[in-house]
């Protein structure tokens, strides 16, 4: 009785004791490894040896767990650790970039920081590169269902306003009443501000120059554009890395370099800056923030 006691003690204090720890990686920071190995020492004080192998593995598989799933949240939303903390600055002699890293959907305490940013920069005589894709004007309207239709195959879903309660195809996790879309006005950007950036027409030409031509099913006709992309059979489903990715920020960095302007703030979703970063640097450009190691 006092062994099975002692034992179910020992179960309550190493659920409390990985609890604790658990709770801590939650709000992980980089300054706080001592105290996360203060906890790791807490924890294991109160097993015996035999028990650590095992209970280290199912701590390291929390550990990652909890990790994993905070990263992808900072990615898709921002929510705490936004991209508008630091600006990434590039500079070659007298000419000056500044990277202003971007979520398209996000609390409105990201868009208030990054507003902010993007008033000061102004007022220090920057001019403003921002993304966008868009349809070309004038479109018939049977080619313009077309090219949304093939956007959607490579994209997986519509995309379009991350808010509209209507489109059905966006991901759970764009559905979030407490995160609104990114737009102009709230950032402070304006229509003289310069739109640099592929048209939808762009970049189905491009992915169809180097992948051969979307091929739209019978399942792609019959799915309205709003509603629950559920067509698996097209030959370009999700195939969307090389133009959203790099042939978008190849067209941006070549618009960066050949213009005359001498302070510009490139206003773009923060993941691109992964393919810029490498571009700039073999444009002769110095870096001028921390360097980054991308993978």
């Amino acid at each position: 009785m006092h062994r099975e006691y002692n034992g179910a003690k020992k179960g309550t204090q190493m659920k409390m004791a990985i609890k604790s720890v658990v709770e801590e990686l939650v709000n992980w920071t980089v300054g706080m490894t001592q105290q996360y190995a203060h906890l790791m020492h807490s924890l294991f004080k109160h097993i015996s040896r035999s028990q650590r192998i095992f209970n280290c593995m199912k701590l390291l598989f929390y550990t990652v767990l909890i990790l994993s799933i905070n990263s992808c949240n900072k990615l898709i939303l921002a929510s705490k650790a936004s991209h508008a903390r630091e600006l990434k600055v590039f500079q070659k002699d007298e000419k000056k970039i500044v990277f202003v890293g971007m979520t398209h959907i996000s609390k409105p305490q990201f868009f208030n920081e990054v507003k902010y940013q993007i008033d000061s920069l102004r007022q220090e005589g920057f001019v403003f590169f921002k993304e966008g894709v868009r349809h070309e004007n004038n479109m018939l309207p049977q080619t313009r269902d077309t090219l949304t239709r093939k956007f959607r195959q490579l994209m997986g879903f519509t995309i379009g306003d991350y808010t509209n309660k209507n489109n059905k195809s966006l991901p759970k996790h764009y559905r979030n009443k407490k995160y609104i879309m990114q737009r102009d006005s709230i950032i402070g950007l304006t229509d003289d501000d310069f739109h640099v950036d592929m048209t939808y027409n762009d970049m189905i030409k491009t992915h169809e120059e180097k992948y051969g031509t979307i091929k739209l099913t019978t399942c792609d006709f019959e799915t309205p554009i709003f509603e629950k992309y559920k067509c698996r059979d097209g030959n370009a489903y999700k195939k969307n890395f090389y133009v959203v990715d790099i042939a978008r920020t190849d067209f941006l960095v070549e618009e960066v370099l050949a213009s005359k302007h001498q302070k510009i703030a490139i206003v773009y979703g923060a993941g691109h800056l992964k393919w810029i970063y490498p571009k700039m640097l073999d444009s002769g450009y110095v870096y001028k923030n921390k360097r980054i190691k991308f993978g």
